[in-house]
């Protein structure tokens, strides 16, 4: 048996099923094994049941020299009563910050997201320097971003539950590893996805069909650290006048997060640009026309290379109503300290309804992000 620390486990079965394992893999999204670094080596007996955590090879030795042995009883699988769980929490006031923490569990692991977020946020209400909290705040928004039922900003309230939670717990290995997962090329150990399309595509050629990924990857999940930054052609400013009409209806929802969620001076960092028709209005992408671009003005001091991104868009589909995004890498301003603010503007050709009047449309946003220390301390 193995254990994944996945945040979506449907990239954990594409891979068990891409390598062909022939035992189970368990996915521990929260980490409730409370691993800090990996690998990990856990004692299961013949029976399927985890005894304990190898953590030395004396503990390992003595496992074996035990022999078959009576399997363990197996806990009755009951449902449990959340909402029980939380009146109980209730009736004794405000309830403690681990037993919060343990109905955002129970709330996470049988699938109401908004609930266990709900309880993450109740934890860390009664105590700030909680780190499980904050990480499986971190993990629920995630899990709910990639859901039809996400709400706005789910992905930067995860990154900045992963930052927070890595303050507290510098030293822990998944918690640093979430943040490199979203953050700038030359700060990751490894490329996290790069094999996703070598899966697929060996997949496929065996005649079966990859496992669907229900969460989209991202630039920053597949970018190698030690290889060359993409060949991007400089584009000019798109709309230096501003004489593009502004999307003041909400055509398209724009969410720009930083990650980490805050910068070192001097150092880089990763902007996710995520841009996403309203769906109830049957927004769509007119690929007739010129492509989506976004552009963006950093702070004074800070170093962005290109200013201009243009969003890949399907070639062969006249109209689509896909996710686009696009991730921008900025260098802090070195010696400075406190909130900067970035600015940016995407212009982009849609349609309402199907039929329907297709317009080029501008849309401006911001995002602050607060810049600490100086590169020189570190």
């Amino acid at each position: 048996m193995g254990i994944v620390q996945e945040q979506h486990p449907a990239r954990a079965r594409l891979f068990h099923q891409w390598q062909q394992m022939e035992w189970p893999v368990v996915v521990d999204s929260l980490n409730l094994l409370g691993v800090t670094v990996v690998p990990i080596h856990l004692l299961v007996d013949r029976h399927g049941v985890v005894q304990a955590i190898a953590r030395d090879p004396d503990q390992l030795d003595a496992f074996l020299a035990q022999g078959v042995g009576s399997p363990s009883p197996a806990p009755e699988a009951v449902v449990p009563d959340r909402a029980a769980m939380g009146k109980l929490l209730l009736g004794a006031g405000k309830g403690s910050a681990r037993r919060w923490r343990d109905l955002g569990d129970a709330e996470f692991l049988w699938g109401d997201l908004d609930a266990s977020i709900e309880a993450y946020a109740r934890a860390i209400a009664l105590s700030e320097i909680d780190e499980k909290a904050h990480f499986r705040l971190g993990v629920a928004h995630l899990r709910r971003d990639a859901t039809e039922s996400r709400r706005e900003f789910d992905f930067r309230t995860a990154v900045q539950a992963f930052t927070t939670a890595l303050d507290l717990e510098p030293a822990n290995y998944i918690w640093r590893r979430r943040i490199q997962q979203y953050g700038p090329q030359l700060d990751k150990p490894y490329p996290f996805y790069d094999w996703v399309a070598t899966a697929n595509s060996e997949i496929t050629a065996r005649g079966a069909t990859p496992v669907p990924l229900v969460a989209r990857l991202t630039d920053a999940e597949r970018v190698h650290p030690k290889g060359a930054p993409p060949s991007i052609a400089l584009i000019p400013h798109p709309d230096p006048a501003g004489k593009l009409p502004r999307d003041k209806t909400r055509f398209v929802a724009i969410e720009a997060a930083f990650a980490p969620a805050s910068a070192r001076s001097g150092k880089p960092v990763r902007l996710h640009v995520v841009l996403r028709p309203d769906a109830k209005r049957e927004v769509h992408w007119n690929n007739e026309v010129a492509p989506l671009q976004v552009w963006i003005e950093p702070h004074p001091g800070w170093k962005a290379e290109p200013s201009t991104l243009v969003a890949a868009r399907p070639e062969s589909k006249v109209e689509s109503d896909e996710v686009r995004a696009v991730e921008f890498e900025l260098v802090a301003a070195a010696g400075v300290a406190g909130e900067q603010t970035v600015r940016g503007y995407a212009i982009y050709p849609v349609c309402e309804g199907e039929g329907g009047t297709c317009i080029f449309l501008r849309q401006d946003f911001t995002v602050i992000v607060q810049v600490e220390g100086s590169a020189s301390e570190e």
